[in-house]
């Protein structure tokens, strides 16, 4: 391979967050290198069509009102398209920026094809000895100016340099970097069809053993890559992994939050023997809430049981658990010990002439003044709204996935078409049933707090 006739696309980007199938690109910069010499450049701010986290904006100074009126990626797609089209995306931390260019064109339904070159890799192979690679670090120690740092611009005309040093000092492992093949990988069971057929989507896919038995499980927005590099772990762990494996499986989600709930039911249900294991007794208590003839909220611990007509707001290991952490809660949000099942007196409670109870219990404080705190100790648990669903990518792009909450219970998902996520009874004809427990609340709970971008219908 002669590299003086190679095109290089050295690219940069930003974006709103660290994950391609929810984050979107804020900027992006690109400067074509052919012979040692820049020949072309693309540089634009993005409209990411989502708000920009402050923790975001804060490190690249790219806010709202930045990208207010840019392009949107779509009106960028073509010109990026043929910008780099017969080069090798060079990036440092390659996997990011490429993951993100090849999702947004992935949500425009085209496949974004480009061999890639990752400056980080090459720089340890390279140029070894350093004790920090990152671009940052690496451009101070080797005399690189890089200004406007964390800005599309600044750190891809860094890496430009970077990689015209790499180019210098040693050409023939950039050679072999770009000979090598991308999936290239041994294993004395596994043929290469299998893994080539593996898509490069998000999802999940889980290892088996000879006896088709599940021995590991886990997500990815990539699912054939992680497989792939997987396989090629010189992690002891996962050697142990790769030597038991005789079968591959992989689930497409679109979603990575189905992608968690998956992967959490496939953990519980299979008790995979790579995965963490989950504890042996699995949340036997709850506190559940009710009113009483006075309509005060009141709170008791019992065992759950799967016919019960009540459903808790939060479940532990044990009753002493539970009865410990209902303790906690009562003082923290100064109610009723009596009404909280806590103790089994008449009259005032424990906590009322300490003034920790302000007298629910002798009905002194009305229904609706208790009730709004008792109702704030079950919001700490549950969701925001009882009855909703929030709508999701899909696997495909004229596709969305929905998650159904009703009655604050997790119901499942669905695949659905794209003028379908107003249809509510459409949605609950497809839906695929999920269980709801704890840990699947945990995480629907998370997800939603950590992306505000979440599409919500309320119903």
């Amino acid at each position: 391979m002669d590299l003086s006739k190679q095109k290089f696309a050295i690219i940069d980007i930003e974006t709103t967050g660290g994950n391609a199938v929810t984050g979107k690109t804020t900027e992006i910069a690109i400067y074509i290198l052919q012979n040692g010499e820049l020949v072309d450049e693309l540089i634009s701010l993005i409209d990411p069509e989502q708000p920009i986290p402050f923790f975001i904006s804060n490190l690249t100074g790219i806010d709202d009102n930045m990208v207010s009126g840019a392009p949107k990626f779509y009106e960028l797609a073509k010109e990026i398209n043929r910008i780099t089209e017969g080069a090798i995306f060079v990036a440092h931390n390659a996997s990011f920026d490429y993951g993100f260019v090849k999702e947004e064109f992935k949500q425009l339904g085209f496949n974004y094809e480009r061999k890639t070159l990752c400056t980080v890799k090459l720089s340890r192979t390279i140029i070894p000895g350093h004790a920090s690679y990152s671009l940052g670090k690496l451009t101070d120690e080797l005399g690189i100016v890089l200004n406007n740092r964390h800005r599309a611009s600044g750190d891809a005309l860094a890496t430009v340099e970077l990689f015209k040093i790499l180019q210098r000092t040693k050409p023939e492992l950039i050679k072999d970097a770009l000979t090598e093949k991308k999936f290239r990988f041994k294993h004395q069971y596994l043929h290469s069809d299998i893994v080539d057929r593996l898509p490069e989507t998000s999802g999940l896919f889980y290892f088996l053993d000879k006896d088709k038995k599940i021995i590991y499980v886990e997500k990815s927005i990539d699912i054939k890559t992680k497989v792939i590099s997987l396989l090629n772990s010189k992690n002891q762990k996962k050697q142990k992994i790769v030597a038991v494996i005789r079968y591959v499986k992989f689930l497409e989600t679109g979603s990575e939050l189905i992608s968690l709930i998956e992967e959490n039911t496939i953990i519980w249900g299979h008790k995979p023997r790579f995965n963490n294991k989950p504890k042996a007794n699995r949340f036997l208590y709850g506190i559940y809430s009710y009113k009483d003839e006075q309509g005060y909220i009141c709170f008791k611990v019992e065992k759950n049981t799967p016919k019960s007509s009540l459903v808790p707001f939060v479940s532990f290991n044990s009753e002493k658990q539970c009865k410990s952490r209902l303790s906690d809660l009562v003082m923290k949000y100064q109610l009723c010990q009596n009404l909280s099942g806590l103790t089994e007196t008449t009259g005032a409670c424990f906590y009322y002439p300490l003034k920790e109870c302000k007298g629910a219990c002798v009905g002194e404080e009305s229904v609706k003044s208790y009730n709004k705190r008792a109702q704030k100790l079950i919001s700490k648990y549950l969701y925001v709204d009882e009855n909703f669903y929030l709508i999701e990518r899909g696997r495909q792009v004229n596709e969305k996935t929905v998650i159904l909450i009703e009655s604050c219970i997790y119901q499942g998902y669905a695949y659905i078409p794209m003028g379908k996520v107003n249809d509510l009874e459409y949605i609950k004809n497809n839906l695929i049933q999920g269980e709801n427990n704890l840990d699947i609340h945990k995480l629907i709970i998370a997800y939603i707090k950590k992306h505000s971008e979440l599409k919500k219908i309320k119903f």
